[in-house]
C-alpha cells in the first residue's frame, strides 16, 4: 500500500478552484517513485480533471526540478487523502526512502516490464521517474 502526493497550484482564493499535478508515490519497501511532466504528454488527475493546465509551461524530469516547484510559496502539497503535507515533510519521505538500502528502486526492478516508449528512468541522483500517468 502506498500514498500518492500532488502539487496544488493556480489556486483561486475566491472559489477554491485549483490545478494539481501528480508528484509521485511513496510505497512501503520501495524508493519514492516520481511522475515526470513533459510537454508532449497529457496529465490527468485521479478525479479526471486536467492536472496541468498547460503542460508546455512545466517540465519536470528530476527531484531537483520538483523541489524548485514545491518550494514556491504559491504552491502547496496534498496527499491522496487531501491532507496537507509540507515541503519539508515530503522531502523527508522522499530522501528517507532512498537512504533505506533495503528499499527497491522501481526503475531498476521493473525495467523489463515496459515498452520502449514507457521506460522509467533514473535522474542524476538515482530517483526513479516514469513518463506516464500512474497511481
Amino acid at each position: 500500500m502506498g500514498t500518492n502526493f500532488y502539487m496544488i497550484y493556480n489556486k483561486c482564493d475566491c472559489c477554491d478552484r485549483f490545478d494539481s499535478a501528480h508528484i509521485g508515490k511513496n510505497s512501503g519497501g520501495w524508493q519514492f517513485s516520481f511522475q515526470s511532466i513533459r510537454p508532449e504528454i497529457s496529465y490527468w488527475s485521479p478525479d479526471g480533471c486536467l492536472a496541468v493546465s498547460d503542460p508546455k509551461e512545466i517540465i519536470v524530469s528530476s527531484w531537483k526540478d520538483w523541489e524548485k516547484l514545491l518550494k514556491l510559496e504559491e504552491n502547496s502539497i496534498r496527499d491522496e487523502y487531501e491532507r496537507p503535507v509540507s515541503y519539508l515533510e515530503l522531502k523527508k519521505i522522499v530522501e528517507g526512502s532512498m537512504k533505506k538500502k533495503t528499499n527497491k528502486n522501481h526503475t531498476i526492478e521493473c525495467k523489463d516490464d515496459y515498452d520502449d516508449g514507457d521506460l522509467p528512468y533514473l535522474d542524476s541522483e538515482g530517483y526513479s521517474f516514469v513518463n506516464y500517468d500512474f497511481s
